[in-house]
């Protein structure tokens, strides 16, 4: 009887991640169907073809014009055979493209529809290579994980380039964004990495977080937008190395703590370079701002605890460092240089001011209605005390 209950358990075990949910079977060498050309396992439609392959599956599609909305269900693998250029894929109604599925490849098509060109609900899935155009959003990523967004081109999509909404460890790169009122917007997500992007024009945001955490944005290229960068109620993320080109705003922080601003290069911003406000506990470091024309080249408003270091402000118009209505901040090492205030300080209180080097501005320092704050082997010479 003890034997008979032995074997009944260790075959129980083994089946049992078979009745596993998430458990995903993907084969490495699966078979190969085609649309639109000649010759066996052919289709006329990609979604005849999605319906028939099993999981593991490579789907290629010949060039031409396919009116037809997409349900990826299974993991597969759909390319183009020529290139986005001649091959298209176009929706009169919802989303162009929609998966619910882990491991899917989507490459190398034009995709253009109602909705989103691509909604993904899925875990390590690939999306490149392809020209989105003319979508409400060209590509939705919803609670997904380990998704990969490479090398597509994003043209007037009404809403937002590429939505991300409750995703994690997921990576955006070498994509172009133009023409949206988002390139890039993040809601309650973390774990991201957006890099290597081009986001032009965009009417709000270049690049918009908001609850959003532990996210790198590197070595973009952002121009000609609203806000070049926009983060809210956000915390933990590193902004480093961005290029930011002829914004109305370089980069603006809310109600957002422990961020990490550092090497971004932001130039010709109409307002402000970088502005935090009601921001705690952030740095703000080697950044360089240069020809800001209204505003404030680094302006910190509200704020308390943070540290502004080794920056260069220069040839702005108007403020070069401001600090406003903000207390027990550090603001060290920085340069000011050619601008009409180096460095001011408003109704602020117990802030540090050491080491910084302001000079040839019509202003260097000016202090309003501020006390108790150390000032400690800094270079001003001209300097105003008003109350």
């Amino acid at each position: 009887m003890k034997n008979k209950f032995f074997v009944w358990a260790l075959t129980f075990l083994f089946l049992l991640p078979t009745f596993d949910s998430y458990t995903v079977f993907y084969p490495v060498d699966g078979n190969v169907l085609y649309v639109g050309g000649s010759g066996p396992n052919n289709y006329s439609k990609i979604q005849d073809a999605i319906n028939d392959a099993m999981p593991g599956d490579t789907i290629i599609v010949y060039p031409g014009l396919y009116i037809e909305s997409l349900y990826i269900y299974k993991s597969l693998k759909i390319e183009s055979k020529a290139g986005a250029n001649f091959t298209i894929i176009s929706a009169s109604f919802g989303n162009t493209i929609k998966i619910k599925a882990d491991y899917v490849t989507i490459r190398g098509f034009t995709i253009k529809g109602k909705d989103s060109g691509i909604w993904v609900e899925g875990r390590n899935c690939i999306i490149s290579d392809n020209i989105i155009e003319n979508n409400k959003r060209g590509i939705s990523l919803i609670e997904s994980t380990d998704v990969t967004i490479l090398n597509n081109t994003f043209l007037e999509n009404i809403n937002c380039g590429i939505h991300i909404f409750y995703s994690t460890k997921s990576m955006i790169k070498r994509n172009r964004i133009d023409d949206s009122n988002y390139g890039i917007n993040i809601y309650s997500s973390y774990n991201l990495t957006i890099s290597n992007n081009t986001i032009y024009r965009s009417s709000m945001n270049g690049i918009s977080l908001s609850e959003t955490f532990f996210t790198i944005i590197s070595d973009n290229v952002i121009s000609m937008n609203g806000c070049g960068i926009y983060i809210y109620h956000s915390s933990h993320n590193i902004i480093k190395k961005n290029h930011l080109l002829n914004n109305d705003n370089g980069i603006s922080l809310a109600f957002s703590q422990y961020n990490e601003i550092c090497r971004n290069d932001i130039r010709f911003s109409k307002f402000n370079g970088i502005y935090l406000d009601n921001c705690d506990n952030n740095i703000v470091l080697q950044n360089c701002i240069k020809h800001t024309s209204q505003y404030y080249s680094i302006c910190i408003s509200y704020s308390d605890n943070n540290v502004i270091e080794k920056n260069l402000v220069n040839k702005n118009e108007n403020y070069g460092i401001c600090i406003s209505y903000s207390k027990n901040n550090t603001i060290k090492m920085n340069m000011a240089f050619i601008n009409y205030c180096g460095i001011f300080l408003g109704n602020s209180l117990d802030n540090k001011i050491f080491w910084n080097v302001a000079l040839f501005n019509r202003i260097d320092l000016w202090l309003y209605n501020s006390t108790n704050n150390v000032f400690r082997m800094n270079i001003f010479l001209i300097r105003y005390n008003t109350f």
